[in-house]
C-alpha cells in the first residue's frame, strides 16, 4: 500500500528552524516487532496536531517515546532544537513537555486547589508541595487555570468526588500549571459524555497559540472540532498527513482506517 504524505500540511510549509518538535526516523521494537517504524513528524509552536489510527498503530507508543516513558532504539527527538532522545521523563518535563495520560492521575484525597498547588512544584515531597506558601502570581495562575477548565466552583472539593470528565479536566489543569511549550494529551475524551467531550474541545481550542498540543484520539467528532493538522499512523509508520478534508479524501486512509463514511463516521 502506498504511504502518502500530504505536502500541503502546515508542518511542511514551515522552515526546519521553526519546529517546536521534530521526530526523525524514530523506531522502537518490542519482542522483535517494530511498534514505531521510521517515523518522521514535525509540530510547530502553537499548533494542535492530532494522531489517529487503529489500535496498535503506534500512537501512544510515540507519546511514550516523546515523554521519556520508553526509550527509542533508533532515530532522534528534537525539542526546541535540542536533542532529547532517551532523556529521563522528569528532565523532559522540566524542558517544557507536559503529558496527560489516558487514565487520570490526581491525588484523590486532596482538594482540587491542593492538586493544582502540587502541580506548581517540582519538589518530590507531597507534604512540602501542599503546605508551601504560594506567591500571589501563582494563586492568580491557579485561579485562571481552574476557570479555564471549569472547576472554579469545585476548588475546595476533594478530587475523589469529581466526575470522570471533571477529573480529566483537573489533570489537564495540572499539566498546564507547569506552563509547558508542548502538551501531550492521550485520548483525553475517553469515557466522557457528549457534553463533557464538547467542553474538552472548548478547553483545547482556548489553548491554541499558547501551547503546541499533540493529541491521540479516537473520537472523530472531537478531532474535527480541534485539529489544525492530522497525522495518520498505520503499523508504526506515518501513512498520511494533512487537513481534515485532505485526510477524508485520501484513499489510503479510507482503506486503512476511516472507511467510506470518512472522519464523521469513523
Amino acid at each position: 500500500m502506498a504511504r502518502t504524505v500530504i505536502s500541503q500540511s502546515l508542518s511542511t510549509q514551515q522552515s526546519p528552524n521553526s519546529y517546536l518538535l521534530e521526530i526523525q526516523n524514530l523506531e522502537v521494537s518490542f519482542d522483535g516487532l517494530k511498534v514505531v517504524d521510521e517515523l518522521n513528524l514535525c509540530v510547530n509552536p502553537g499548533e494542535v496536531r492530532v494522531l489517529i489510527g487503529a489500535n496498535g498503530a503506534g500512537k501512544t507508543t510515540t507519546m511514550d517515546l516523546i515523554s521519556g516513558k520508553i526509550k527509542a532504539s533508533k532515530g532522534k527527538i528534537l525539542f526546541k532544537g535540542l536533542n532529547i532522545t532517551n532523556w529521563e521523563s522528569d528532565k523532559i518535563a522540566r524542558a517544557g513537555i507536559g503529558r496527560k495520560f489516558q487514565i487520570p492521575s490526581v491525588f484523590k484525597d486532596l482538594t482540587v486547589a491542593e492538586n493544582m498547588q502540587v502541580a506548581f512544584c517540582f519538589n518530590p515531597s507531597l507534604f512540602l508541595n501542599v503546605y508551601r506558601c504560594l506567591q500571589r502570581k501563582e494563586h492568580e495562575r491557579i485561579s485562571e487555570i481552574l476557570d479555564l477548565v471549569g472547576l472554579t466552583e469545585l476548588s475546595q472539593q476533594p478530587a475523589r468526588l469529581l466526575s470522570h470528565g471533571q477529573t480529566q479536566w483537573l489533570e489537564i489543569g495540572m499539566v498546564l500549571a507547569q506552563n509547558p511549550k508542548l502538551v501531550l494529551l492521550d485520548e483525553p475524551t475517553a469515557g466522557m459524555t457528549v457534553q463533557e467531550t464538547r467542553k474538552t474541545a472548548e478547553i483545547v481550542n482556548s489553548l491554541r497559540g499558547q501551547h503546541a498540543i499533540l493529541v491521540v484520539e479516537h473520537d472523530m467528532t472531537f478531532v474535527r472540532d480541534i485539529c489544525h493538522i492530522i497525522t495518520v499512523m498505520h503499523q508504526g509508520k506515518k501513512l498520511a498527513e494533512g487537513t481534515i478534508s485532505e485526510i477524508e479524501n485520501n484513499p489510503d486512509v479510507l482503506a486503512a482506517y476511516l472507511g467510506n463514511g470518512g472522519i464523521s463516521h469513523a
